[in-house]
């Protein structure tokens, strides 16, 4: 009979504590440790301590202290060996801090730079600014892994405390606040900041305009608020997800053929037909319906009599014969 190591993989660390029990113990796996005394990350994952950090290896000895570090609150443990890409030995703390994606272990993040009076909402520590080499200022939030926020972003200043609001309003998986900025022209925009986290588990800054909507006077007759519209679109609070062009498939359309398409999508009924145009301008008819991610599509149509002609013209012809041998 399989034991449970050999069902598992899993190899229970030894460690001097008498206490073990009670605060957890460190696992090894082929490649990294687990300690199931720490916090899990945000997915619900068990946080990984890797064997290998910067071309050093790290043992159960070294992360029991990391972990007991982490655990009392104490300053993060500093070891020797590790490498730079070009091979370079340096020394640094090892530590577990917790980030807006969860617990983290890793080498401890620089502390260099200017310490401000704005706090990080999940370390609740100061953000740092540096400055880069044309000498303006950025900003880093140690509960962000890899974030840089810069103090000058298409023109325009942003200050900690807008970066402050733009990390908090990331935390809830929203974008900041609404911010001007101006054209070359010098025409203003809107533009909001949102915090995402990338494939790498790092987080970064993705920029998304703000597409400027009015109120029509047409109510839409499921949400029973107006249709809204914007230069090119109009939109539902039916279906928040919808963009329905003005101007497809060689036609213009109305609010009120939008609240058509809705209610049919809504009440599950037959959905409109329309005139369409080709691209040579010959007209046909076709029914529009609310696809996947709010995309309208198109459904070419055709009348009961021309496909009960069309049935019968498949059924006056033979049956094919097969081929004799």
């Amino acid at each position: 009979m399989a034991s449970a190591w050999d069902k598992t993989g899993l190899h229970m660390i030894k460690t001097k504590s008498k206490e073990t029990d009670e605060h957890g113990r460190l696992v090894e796996e082929e490649t990294y440790f687990v300690h199931t005394g720490l916090p899990k990350k945000a997915d619900g994952s068990k946080l990984k301590l890797w064997k290998e950090i910067a071309g050093r290896t790290m043992t159960a000895e070294d992360w029991e202290a990391v972990v007991e570090a982490f655990k009392a609150g104490r300053q993060a443990p500093v070891f020797k060996g590790f490498k730079t890409k070009e091979g370079k030995e340096f020394s640094s703390p090892i530590e577990i801090w917790m980030t807006a994606a969860g617990v983290r272990a890793d080498l401890s993040p620089r502390i260099d730079g200017t310490a401000l009076k704005v706090l990080c909402p999940v370390t609740n520590e100061p953000l740092l600014m540096r400055k880069a080499s044309n000498n303006s200022p950025y900003y880093l939030a140690k509960g962000f892994p890899g974030l840089v926020m810069y103090g000058n972003i298409r023109h325009r200043k942003i200050t900690p405390e807008e970066w402050l609001e733009i990390l908090k309003a990331g935390l809830v998986g929203n974008a900041g606040p609404e911010m001007t900025f101006r054209k070359k022209d010098g025409n203003p925009y809107q533009m909001t900041l949102q915090i995402v986290q990338n494939e790498r588990e790092k987080f970064e800054v993705e920029e998304q305009y703000v597409i400027n909507r009015t109120a029509t006077q047409t109510l839409c007759p499921i949400s029973q608020e107006p249709i809204l519209e914007s230069k090119n679109c109009f939109y539902s609070a039916a279906f928040p997800e919808m963009r329905f062009p003005k101007r497809f498939w060689g036609r213009e359309f109305t609010a009120e053929d939008v609240c058509k398409v809705v209610e049919a999508a809504a009440k599950k009924l037959e959905p409109p037909h329309f005139t369409l145009y080709r691209k040579n301008g010959d007209p046909y008819e076709a029914t529009l319906s609310i696809g996947v991610d709010g995309y309208i599509s198109a459904t070419p149509w055709e009348s009961q009599t021309e496909a009960r002609k069309r049935t019968e013209e498949q059924q006056a012809q033979p049956p094919a014969r097969g081929l004799s041998r």
